[in-house]
């Protein structure tokens, strides 16, 4: 370990019936995730133990795909299956003659919920989950406070509405400016608080259709959690809602001018992914999008957004269009962090 600057790590790699499960400090340059299968969350803080052990799924268990890993403060792991359940990940270590092992312990859900979005803990205790509800004419995004019963039973206590398909409603983006193909990607809770990072990614500007508008955009979004329920705070933090316009002459020779909504990188997102980390008063957020240049051509831009907790704003960014995001991230940051030896924390 380094002191001066580390890195705690969470980061998953598929191989078949196999997955590896790295919990490291790292001094020196941040290294970015390999992409696969299992995808890291926001973690309230590791003991920072090393420790790099392979974990074989057992045959009893009947999983095709494990969609979110959430490490709580109380050093568990938690996971969504399948975008239907929520599980604790129960693991062995391994020995020098096997494999260690993996188990889960699934939870009993409410049936009316159709499909899991994302989810967060706060040490086990209770479960914040985005679920999709839906019935044969309507459907609806509701951000859920749950508990667990003796039984196993997540027992949903408050909700709050995020959007919905049911006339004379009024959820939380219920704003011309979000899009029904908004996503719900990340979520965690700090102190009270829960954020919401959501994302509208559409790279529209390659169809054939001129009316569509282009976004890659996205927000920060808090909510307060109290006995009372769950009530949204602010909502849009780092959201493009000014309009450009992009020019441009297609394969036939026609001029064609498009509305777009992007993100400059700087006080508006390009397309928040995932909560990276949390130091003291600040988030470290993955900012995926694109931009257009005069010409239209499209170029992908890569950010790390710091937001600060007190101002709930945007205070800085930093390019990283050299790497590669591909939505595996979680870990919580040190004393500092280095990217190709430069520290930008």
């Amino acid at each position: 370990r380094n002191d001066r600057d580390y890195y705690n790590n969470l980061q998953r790699r598929t191989n078949p019936g196999n997955f590896n499960y790295y919990h490291n400090n790292i001094g020196g340059n941040y290294n970015y995730p390999t992409p696969g299968k299992y995808r890291g969350g926001f973690n309230n803080g590791y003991n920072n133990k090393s420790d790099v052990t392979t974990y074989t799924i057992g045959e009893t268990v009947d999983v095709a795909t494990i969609d979110y890993i959430e490490a709580s403060s109380d050093d568990k792991l938690y996971a969504v299956i399948d975008s239907m359940y929520i599980a604790q990940l129960i693991l062995t270590d391994s020995t020098t003659e096997a494999n260690g092992t993996v188990s889960f312990n699934k939870y009993t859900l409410p049936t009316d919920w159709s499909d899991i979005k994302t989810f967060c803990t706060d040490d086990g205790t209770n479960f914040y989950v985005i679920v999709l509800i839906t019935s044969p004419n309507t459907s609806s995004y509701n951000l859920v406070s749950c508990t667990v019963s003796v039984d196993n039973q997540l027992t949903e206590n408050k909700s709050i509405l995020l959007a919905s398909t049911v006339e004379g409603a009024e959820p939380v983006f219920s704003s011309s400016d979000y899009s029904d193909t908004l996503e719900y990607r990340d979520l965690c809770y700090i102190n009270g608080k829960l954020y919401l990072l959501v994302r509208d990614v559409d790279y529209a500007i390659t169809n054939n259709n001129p009316e569509t508008p282009s976004t890659s955009r996205g927000a920060l979004c808090t909510f307060t959690v109290s006995a009372d329920g769950i009530t949204a705070d602010r909502i849009g933090i780092g959201y493009q809602t000014a309009s450009s316009t992009i020019s441009y002459t297609d394969n036939a020779g026609l001029s064609i001018e498009r509305t777009a909504y992007i993100g400059d990188g700087s006080t508006t997102f390009y397309g928040p992914v995932k909560f990276i980390a949390r130091k003291e008063d600040e988030l470290l957020i993955a900012d995926d999008g694109y931009c257009v240049d005069s010409s239209a051509n499209v170029n992908t831009k890569n950010n790390i957004v710091k937001v600060n907790l007190k101002t709930e704003s945007i205070t800085g960014s930093y390019n990283l269009d050299s790497g590669y995001f591909d939505y595996y991230y979680s870990g919580q940051f040190g004393s500092s962090i280095y990217i190709n030896g430069s520290q930008i924390y």
